[in-house]
């Protein structure tokens, strides 16, 4: 599961697809993205033409957040994943898309654990989100229904969450910002946008394809604040294993 970047092994090649991906989404699509993904992005500076080095990079990410990354294989079994949220870890595949795959890559890969989600982990109410979610979560993962609904939550925020600020709808999940297909679809009057609402949510089928369905929220407190409602359908449905 863990996997230590071997940075030298990346081809020349592969540097060259991440600044092909990097370019792409800074011109289209991180302009337009949330106001708090725009201040992680730019304190970050992340190096446009080269793969990051999990090492360096985790001591300026550290620095902000007291977050770090950690090179995994590919994705992560839930319980070890929520662990990792807790523990303030965020699970980068060290793999990076072939070039066919530009538009769409069929696995998780360093571009987008990195482009798509880290930025974000620079906002303190965001990651209060982050971190109370993956302790609930631990809690309900012998229960695949109540799996069913916690896949659905991290899904439809953590990668397909849409915020209004400005009178604007813009992108705060790590699916829409690296991928321009998303990007264009959330501007599209064919997708449904619904206002924030957690019973629906969790109800809502994930489809893995361009989405037809997107919840937006109004403020990041929103999201922090549904916990509640969550852990009390959770508790209504389903028993909960002793806390951890």
């Amino acid at each position: 599961m863990f996997l230590k970047q071997e940075y030298n092994r990346y081809s020349p090649q592969d540097h060259e697809t991440w600044s092909i991906l990097f370019r792409r989404q800074r011109d289209t699509v991180v302009k337009s993205a949330s106001a708090a993904y725009q201040d992680g992005y730019n304190k970050l500076a992340i190096d446009p033409d080269k793969i990051v080095q999990v090492e360096t990079f985790n001591e300026v990410l550290r620095s902000y957040c007291g977050w770090t990354i950690r090179g995994v294989s590919g994705l992560v079994p839930n319980k070890e994943f929520f662990d990792m949220l807790i523990n303030r870890q965020f699970p980068v595949t060290v793999f990076i898309r072939k070039r066919e795959e530009l538009d769409y890559a069929k696995q998780p890969d360093i571009f987008h654990d990195v482009i798509g989600h880290v930025p974000m982990l620079l906002n303190e109410v965001f990651v209060s989100f982050i971190v109370d979610f993956s302790r609930i979560s631990r809690r309900y993962l012998h229960h695949p229904k109540a799996v069913d609904y916690l896949s659905r939550l991290y899904w439809f925020t953590l990668e397909m969450g849409l915020i209004t600020e400005e009178n604007k709808i813009k992108p705060y999940g790590g699916a829409i910002i690296t991928s321009k297909d998303e990007i264009n679809n959330i501007r599209s009057d064919i997708s449904k946008k619904h206002q924030f609402d957690i019973w629906k949510l969790i109800n809502t089928p994930i489809k893995l394809m361009i989405q037809t369905e997107y919840f937006i929220i109004q403020n990041y407190n929103q999201l922090f604040n549904s916990l509640k409602d969550l852990e009390r359908i959770l508790q209504e449905e389903f028993t909960p294993s002793p806390a951890v």
